[in-house]
């Protein structure tokens, strides 16, 4: 026996040296103490059974890393197919119920939010009954403004929401860069036209100059033939943003279409000139200016354009030079106010705010590209 507890000695010592060899020391502070001894008056006072419900995790048993965002399963193939059109997306849930409301075709379409719009209009080829490249998935918006899906790699969630109805109407569907306007017809010296007179809706490419998306515009008056704009001339007119009642910036020719702000459901206008367009520059502001008459009541006389080239920002002052030397009127007998709208001379002239121009700046006229002006 006193071998063996010698030998057992001997076997204790080598496992403590080899423990001493792996051990390194903690850093405790004041408080960590104090709370071990807390747990450890805390846990005495537990019955064994409690013990098992709180103890501490064996010895033998690792804990398994944390799970992270980027570690999820399949997230990292879902960002792979959202964002690479080529990558091939999940076999995501897609079904539809035909059937017929008001003598019209129905679709009742249950569909999984994640899945492209690009395999979801796939998905409705054979229900239309013709190639994806010839119709258009449009979502009728509560602002009765329709809206035409192009982002062929967006998934569901983002443009389609649980109730939607949308239209499925033949044509050609739009490509990428591309997107749908409303043209107008406008000359201001026609005034039975005002505002202005709608032509057609219109396909136009992101990347394309203005002169080009010009040039196109007017294939398409020929094709249709319109007697009214049968003198229209590419030289002689322009095109412009269209912002709600009034004809704003001016589009220069050599201008690409995504640098000009305007965005999907934008409308603009075809302006016809009576000569060439004096806007050169982007800085150029294009204000209408209507000169009113008092003979035995209001009378408005005919529309005109000032081009203001002041390249740190519309001048009051140049404006002001610029009416008086198309009226003839001295600076000092010149009155100017500011309408609301382009085509707002019908307006009681007499309750309008006058402004001696000779007493510039008027710090309550602003002028900016289609403001309407009288003097």
């Amino acid at each position: 026996q006193s071998e063996d507890n010698q030998k057992a000695k001997a076997d204790g010592g080598e496992t403590s040296s080899q423990k001493d060899e792996n051990w390194y020391p903690i850093c405790r502070s004041k408080e960590t103490d104090e709370s071990v001894e807390q747990s450890n008056s805390e846990d005495s006072s537990l019955s064994d059974s409690d013990r098992t419900l709180v103890g501490d995790a064996s010895e033998d048993e690792e804990l398994a890393p944390a799970t992270t965002f980027d570690e999820w399963p399949g997230q990292d193939k879902r960002d792979r197919w959202e964002n690479d059109p080529d990558y091939p997306e999940p076999d995501y849930y897609f079904k539809a119920i035909p059937y017929k409301k008001d003598d019209k075709r129905h679709l009742r379409v249950i569909v999984d939010r994640q899945m492209r719009f690009a395999v979801f209009r796939k998905h409705l080829e054979p229900f239309v009954g013709v190639p994806v490249e010839s119709f258009k998935v449009i979502r009728h918006a509560a602002d009765a403004c329709d809206v035409d899906y192009t982002r062929l790699s967006t998934p569901l969630r983002t443009i389609c929401y649980d109730g939607d109805n949308i239209s499925i109407k033949l044509g050609r569907a739009l490509r990428p860069n591309e997107f749908r306007v409303k043209v107008y017809y406008l000359n201001i010296k026609n005034t039975s036209d005002l505002p202005w007179t709608p032509l057609f809706e219109w396909t136009v490419s992101r990347d394309a100059t203005v002169a080009t998306v010009k040039k196109q515009l007017f294939d398409e008056l020929k094709r249709k033939n319109i007697p009214s704009l049968a003198e229209l001339t590419f030289e002689k007119c322009r095109l412009r943003k269209k912002n709600f009642q009034i004809p704003s910036k001016v589009l220069l020719n050599d201008q690409k279409i995504r640098d000009c702000g305007i965005q999907t459901q934008c409308e603009i206008i075809l302006q016809e000139l009576d000569e060439e367009d004096p806007v050169t520059s982007s800085d150029h502001v294009v204000v209408m200016v209507n000169r009113i008459r008092h003979n035995g009541g209001w009378v408005t006389g005919p529309i005109n354009e000032i081009v203001l080239e002041d390249t740190y920002g519309a001048s009051h002052k140049e404006l002001a030079d610029k009416l008086s030397q198309l009226s003839g009127i001295e600076l000092e007998h010149l009155q100017i106010s500011k309408g609301k709208w382009f085509g707002d001379y019908g307006v009681n002239a007499g309750m309008k705010q006058w402004l001696k121009a000779s007493e510039g700046p008027w710090h309550c006229i602003t002028l900016e590209d289609g403001a309407s002006i009288f003097y």
